[in-house]
């Protein structure tokens, strides 16, 4: 599964491949070496919120036999802080 940034101009990256983190509001990943931010809302409260979200996506991805790892035929894109 791909996830993209908040925006969806920046970054573009293999979830099974990149390590999420959180830093107060902001949401961060790493892959190959490089840190992306990947979205920033107003609370660690609510960045958590979007992991959760991230993690059911991710749930359902796997769960869907079609989609297998290496295809990347699906995608999360971290939703604005409204959306929360």
């Amino acid at each position: 599964m791909r996830i993209l940034d908040q925006s969806g101009a920046f970054a573009d990256l293999p979830y099974e491949l990149s390590e999420i983190s959180v830093s107060d509001g902001a949401i961060f990943a790493r892959f190959q070496g490089n840190s992306y931010v990947m979205a920033s809302y107003s609370s660690a409260e609510i960045a958590l919120r979007a992991l959760k979200k991230l993690r059911i996506a991710y749930q359902q991805h796997e769960n869907n036999p079609e989609v297998g790892f290496g295809k990347f035929t699906e995608y999360f894109q971290f939703p604005p802080e409204g959306d929360l």
